[in-house]
């Protein structure tokens, strides 16, 4: 049985696999009671292929062949007995038995002789003393446990130190003294620690001995942690490739151990000379650190294996706690150990990582079935595989590990591409008759991976097509994470999941932790390929894969079908659920292995470009196997290079000489001198111009103390130029095109911002991208950090453009209409952080921001400076973080674009102890990652309050300054039944957020910061990009705009009439002053009841309730396109393609929306001043003062329809401790 299917036999079983056990169990045991003894053969190999470590079956089977007279049969069934447990005297007295009616005297003999040795078995001493025996064996197997193995044991014993000898089974003294000869089958030695040495927490062992040329080149240590020696507690032993062998091993844990088993190597004849066998405790984390870093500068391991082993930094933090703690257990033994050499494979620190957080257990299956059958609904999928040739182990693996699903709704979809070899089909038709959900067409001519996958794809019927290679594996539980997540994003057209390798012996190895969508580094490499999961409806709309892009038509599907849906349907799933087949000619081994693939796969990019319009051409990228754009067109868009100062002198001449040297046109650069003093700067700054002539500078003064934010905006609001760079003055320029780059990459209307890789002096990475959360106080840090640039790091990601939450403004581009859009930096952050808030707010316009490893530069940034460390600037730097933290919430906590399983404590892309996304199994939340990619635009601006995100009706409306009667507007509208408000705060300063805080915490309101402008559609948009799963229905109004249902009882009563409308209209109805100067004491909806008459024009504005499945986009403030129809409040159908947010008035029926324009004269005063919510900051656009005026003398018709519901709204104010009466800022009063 292969390894792999024994490793996966370690998963609880499916329903199905256990059924067909047990009924295969049954079916053997019948026909052994009835001496059919091949018929129950053929019932426990069945058995054994569901359950391959069963050791009692095996042994049974043995049994079965045995009595069929099968006896090489029976040997086989016996030794994978063995290997389960090598030292069951039964066993051994079996294969003795066995040995004995094949006639094999003297391998009976030895058999008979382990099991009398090892487990005193009385049986193998009667046949050892039997007459069958001739008598020179006899006495010879007679004497051996008693004279030989003293001497060989003698030998042994000799050589020990700080060990001592249990037995050495399976040899005889050689010619010379000190010297072993095996002499049959499994030759071992055994061994027991001393308490003392057994106290420490790591135990050094060292074997040295001279071996001979029939040595095999690898051994095994055996553990017994409790269970005897086993196939799953061993380290294998690689012998040095000389005649004096020495290895030495760390054995963590000693206390957990009972025995030490040292199986030399198997076969008879060969020979070796013990010279010791020594240990040594290890009690501090210090010895062991020296102990391992004195291993490795003795042994130079080469690149492969040196990268994929863990760092002593690592070692230190994962093996310290363990130092520090008294008693250790076995399974503290299986956490350390992983840390510890020799370093078999790749990937131990993975393993370690697995062992800890990747391997359910029988209750997480049980869980996983509560869940499944609590699921609202069930997608069914259809594994998509095409087969040629593939070798039959593997092809045997990859079914059962697709029949092995605890998730039943599934059918396996297989085209067989004409395999020359006829086991393939043999083995298919096999599955097909034992499983109905397997599905199988064969091609009659070969057409290679594309057309074989669209025939298999006609098999399929369910909802979804997973795509599976004939040679790779996926976890039992894979089906399950798909179906949790459908059930959370059921709007999903294309779902992908973390990978990993997986080699030929089954260890899995070089995880990919990958992020949500990121579009642009889909074009440097396939980021999504594994577990690649696609809508069928979706997959059968683009014509399935395309001929002629064999080796990248996964590639090429995900961009075909991308192009066809939204963003925020491309699903991420921050979990392993796919294992990546190692096998020669693989691309699993090395990305280059395929030059056909890579050559498809730019092609696929190439032409996906195309059709998007984008100004860009796929080429060769700078790591193998991938991709890089260029800009092919050369603008001329003028550039502001803005650089702040403030003396310094060298450096900025060295930036100003660097750019000058690649000969810039368009451009101007702007010197911002925050009050320089030396002499020699002043000189300099004042000649400057002239001595860089063709570069336009201008000095720009800027003084008082230093504020980043202050100087860049006071810079910017100078500058000429469409694209504005803000550049440190130390950096030096290294790419020539730079600036063609950035104006070709700010030419995509979605791109917002474009950042730069930057290098330290000594060439390694100072700069690649920023990620959220990072780092201790969670806002922001690097990544790649220290990397060498010229080599590779985390799957090539550092030489690949890339999509980031933020970027460094040590270099950074943006469009100038963008960066006033969105106000600038902050001046609050004088020195941090500000560079993370302003791609923020730009990340909340929707628009993407960019690192490109083509815009290189040297940054002088010392390597070795360290952070904020002074207590003065540890306390501002502090201070900045809890603003940031107060204006983003928790949306800092995670980045869509660094996964979960990946530290935050580091910039190397280490895993993550514990990863910051559980299991679905393991989750007590329904809360997925941002990782998941879910949110179009993500990251947003968040509230910290999130309770109660689903519901029938809820309002989202964007402020600011208007605490004045937000707390009856919200009590009001819960009177009428609304039950969450989605508040987007548009730099508000009259402290509303702590107003609202016991609202907040209620989970009644969200408080979303919301600091750009203009934002009303944005934050329409993105609330619906958050929240179109969780709501019914959703108003849109605005906070002087009272939903009026005069008709009902409540707005929901009127809202169950419209059961085929996706978004509603309701017009306006205008009221006036009432005569108040300043804001009355009552309530508002009782102290202003007089409007305009029925037929004015103002009443025509309409308000939208729009039913949150259909919303595709906001028109503006009043209007929206929805995915169905659009109604009036009679239910007549609206032409949603034009924008009727101003209709010709009619009469109201039942409800209106009462907009109190104007209210109190102080109040109207207050809102011309702070502007509009849906125009630029820069908009000349403003309110007419003369409105108070026309409003109070037209506004004379009474009504007060809405005071019904004045006292429901009393009660719920009083309810929820809300004061009445108009509320006034800390700074009005």
């Amino acid at each position: 049985m292969p390894k792999v299917l024994s490793k996966l036999s370690r998963f609880t079983l499916s329903s199905r696999q256990r059924q067909m056990a047990a009924t295969t169990r049954k079916a053997g045991d019948e026909a052994r009671e009835g001496r059919q003894w091949r018929r129950a053969a053929e019932a426990y190999a069945a058995y054994l292929k569901i359950r391959p470590d069963d050791f009692g079956i095996w042994v049974q089977l043995g049994h079965m062949r045995k009595e069929a007279g099968e006896f090489d049969l029976a040997n086989s069934a016996y030794e994978r007995a063995l290997r389960l447990k090598p030292n069951d005297d039964d066993l051994l007295l079996s294969l003795g038995h066995l040995r004995k009616l094949q006639n094999k005297t003297e391998e009976a003999a030895a058999f008979y002789v382990k099991a009398a040795r090892d487990g005193a078995n009385a049986h193998a001493l009667k046949e050892l003393r039997s007459a069958w025996f001739p008598e020179s064996l006899r006495s010879s197997a007679i004497s051996q446990l008693n004279a030989q193995d003293s001497k060989a044991e003698a030998i042994v014993g000799r050589a020990l130190d700080g060990i001592s000898l249990i037995s050495a089974l399976g040899f005889v003294p050689g010619a010379s003294r000190g010297k072993l000869r095996m002499t049959g089958y499994d030759p071992q030695i055994l061994l027991r620690l001393p308490p003392k040495i057994a106290s420490a927490p790591v135990l050094a062992l060292q074997i040295t001995f001279d071996r001979d040329s029939l040595l095999t080149d690898q051994g095994t240590l055996f553990l017994d942690v409790g269970d005897g020696f086993n196939s799953q507690d061993y380290i294998l032993l690689d012998y040095p490739d000389e005649p004096r062998c020495t290895v030495e091993l760390l054995i963590a844990a000693p206390q957990a151990i009972r025995a030490i088993r040292w199986d030399p190597a198997e076969g008879e004849a060969s020979s070796f000379e013990l010279h010791h066998i020594r240990c040594h405790a290890i009690r501090s984390i210090d010895e062991l650190i020296a102990k391992i870093d004195d291993g490795r500068r003795a042994e130079e391991e080469d690149r492969a294996r040196s990268s994929s082993v863990p760092s002593i930094d690592q070692i230190r933090d994962g093996l310290l706690p363990f130092f520090q703690k008294g008693r250790l257990t076995n399974s503290d033994r299986q956490i350390m150990q992983p840390f510890l050499p020799p370093w078999k494979e790749r990937g131990h620190g993975y393993a370690h990582w697995l062992h800890l957080y990747g391997n359910p257990t029988d209750r997480d299956f049980q869980r996983m079935d509560e869940l499944i059958t609590a699921m609202n609904w069930r997608p069914r999928f259809s594994f998509v595989m095409p087969v040629y040739n593939t070798p039959p182990q593997l092809l045997t693996e990859v079914m059962e590990a697709m029949l092995a699903q605890n998730y039943p709704d599934f059918e396996i979809c297989i085209a067989d591409d004409c395999s020359t070899d006829p086991r393939i089909q043999e083995i298919l038709q096999t599955y097909a008759e034992l499983d109905k959900r397997v599905k199988i067409i064969k091609r009659n001519i070969n057409g290679h991976i594309s057309l074989c996958s669209n025939s298999a794809a006609k098999l399929a019927t369910g909802d979804y097509i997973v795509l599976v290679d004939h040679d790779d594996l996926v976890p039992p539980y894979a089906l399950f994470v798909l179906a949790t997540y459908l059930n959370r994003f059921p709007d999903a057209r294309i779902v992908f999941s973390d990978e990993d390798k997986i080699s030929m012996s089954g260890d899995r190895f070089d995880p990919y932790f990958k992020s949500c969508y990121n579009q642009f580094l889909m074009y440097g490499h396939n980021m999504v390929s594994h577990l690649g999961v696609y809508h069928r409806p979706l997959f059968e709309a683009v014509g399935g894969f395309r001929k002629g892009l064999e080796g990248s038509q996964d590639y090429d599907l995900f961009l075909r079908c991308s192009e066809r849906i939204d963003p925020h349907q491309i699903i991420h799933i921050p979990h392993v659920l796919y294992h990546w087949r190692q096998v020669p000619g693989s691309t699993a081994i090395s990305a280059d292995q395929k030059d056909y693939a890579i050559m498809a796969a730019r092609s696929a990019i190439g032409g996906h470009l195309e059709r998007l319009g984008r100004p860009l051409a796929s080429i060769e990228g700078h790591a193998p196997g991938n991709s890089a754009i260029a800009v092919p067109r050369e603008l001329d868009t003028s550039v502001s290079i803005i650089i702040p100062t403030r003396n310094g002198v060298d450096l900025l001449d060295d930036c100003l000489a660097s750019i000058a040297r690649h000969n810039p046109e368009n451009i101007e650069i702007l010197i911002v001198d925050n009050d320089s003093d030396e002499k020699d700067t002043l000189s300099y700054l004042a000649g400057v111009a002239n001595r860089y002539a063709t570069l336009n500078i201008q000095v720009i003064a800027a003084p008082g103390p230093f504020n980043f934010s202050a100087i860049n905006n006071l810079a910017a609001a100078r500058a000429t130029g469409e694209i504005l760079c803000f550049l440190n003055n130390d950096t030096e320029v290294m790419a020539p095109a730079w600036l063609d780059r950035a104006r070709g990459l700010l030419a995509i209307g979605d791109v917002g911002i474009v950042g730069a890789r930057l290098l330290y002096p000594d060439q390694s990475i100072q700069h690649f991208g920023l990620v959220t959360g990072m780092y201790d106080h969670h806002v922001a840090g690097g990544v790649h950090l220290f990397e060498n640039s010229h080599g590779y790091g985390y799957f090539s990601k550092h030489r690949m453009i890339s999509e980031f939450t933020a970027v460094t403004a040590a270099c950074l581009f943006v469009r100038r209409q963008d960066f006033e859009a969105i106000g600038g930096f902050e001046p609050q952050l004088a020195v941090g952080y500000n560079d993370v808030d302003l791609c923020l707010k730009m990340r909340a316009l929707g628009r993407r921001v960019l690192c490109d490893p083509a815009i290189q530069l040297v940054h002088k940034e010392s390597k070795s400076r360290g952070g904020d460390i002074s207590p003065e600037k540890s306390a501002r730097l502090d201070g900045e973080a809890l603003w940031m933290t107060g204006r983003w919430g928790d949306r800092l906590a995670e980045d869509p674009y660094y996964s979960p399983n990946l530290s935050i404590y580091r910039p190397d892309f280490a895993l993550a102890y514990p990863p910051r996304q559980p299991w679905p199994w393991d989750s007590e939340d329904d809360k997925p990652s941002v990782a998941s990619g879910a949110i179009v635009r993500a990251p947003r601006f968040v509230s910290p309050g999130n309770k109660g995100d689903q519901g029938y009706l809820a309002i989202c409306a964007i402020l600011k300054n208007e605490a004045i009667n937000i707390l009856e507007w919200i009590a009001y509208h819960r009177a009428i039944g609304v039950e969450k408000f989605y508040l987007y705060d548009n730099n508000s300063t009259d402290h509303v957020q702590y107003l609202l805080a016991s609202l907040i915490r209620e989970g009644i309101v969200d408080l979303i910061p919301w600091p750009i402008n203009p934002g009303q559609v944005e934050a329409y948009d993105d609330f619906a990009d958050r929240h179109r799963h969780g709501w019914t229905w959703a108003a849109f109004i605005d906070l002087d705009e009272f939903v009026n249902p005069f008709g009902r009882e409540s707005l929901v009563e009127w809202l169950e009439g419209f059961t085929d409308a996706s978004a509603i209209a309701i017009q306006w109805v205008n009221f006036g002053p009432n005569g108040h100067d300043v804001p009355p004491s009552g309530l508002l909806i009782e102290s202003y009841t007089t409007r305009l008459c029925d037929d004015h024009v103002m009443h025509g504005h309409v308000k939208t309730i729009v039913r949150m499945a259909d919303y595709h986009r906001a028109q503006g403030p009043h209007s929206f396109h929805v995915h169905g129809r659009v109604v009036d409040e009679y239910g007549e159908e609206i032409d949603q393609s034009t924008n009727y947010g101003l209709m010709q008035p009619k009469p109201h029926r039942a409800i209106c929306i009462n907009h109190y324009y104007t209210r109190s004269r102080q109040e109207w005063q207050n809102k011309i001043d702070r502007g509009l919510a849906d125009h630029a900051s820069t908009s000349q656009t403003v309110r007419n003062p003369a409105w108070i005026d026309i409003y109070e003398r037209d506004a004379t018709i009474s009504d007060d329809r809405i005071t019904k519901f004045a006292e429901a709204t009393r009660k719920v104010m009083s309810e929820l401790n809300l004061p009445m009466g108009p509320q006034y800022s800390e700074s009005r009063k």
